[in-house]
């Protein structure tokens, strides 16, 4: 795996903590006594979270579909690189 597709992946794993953790937080009593505002940017900050995290899985997936040929084509990662 080329460096570039490495941080993807470890991008896609610290997403998904945090995307754990803040499901985890909504679903608690303390969410609640947040002021309706937050709650709701909370809600869309999760949304965001979550369609970021759609898209690097999908990027992931192409990993397998698109090897770089013998002559390598590292540095061709995108934003991540």
């Amino acid at each position: 795996m080329q460096e570039w597709q490495q941080r993807v992946v470890k991008e896609y794993d610290e997403l998904s903590q945090k995307i754990l953790k803040l499901v985890e937080f909504v679903f608690d009593s303390k969410f609640q006594e947040l002021p309706t505002e937050d709650q709701t940017l909370l809600r869309a900050q999760l949304g965001a979270m979550s369609s970021y995290s759609a898209i690097l899985e999908l990027r992931m997936q192409r990993f397998t579909k698109e090897e770089p040929d013998a002559e390598g084509e590292e540095g061709e990662g995108g934003p991540d690189d």
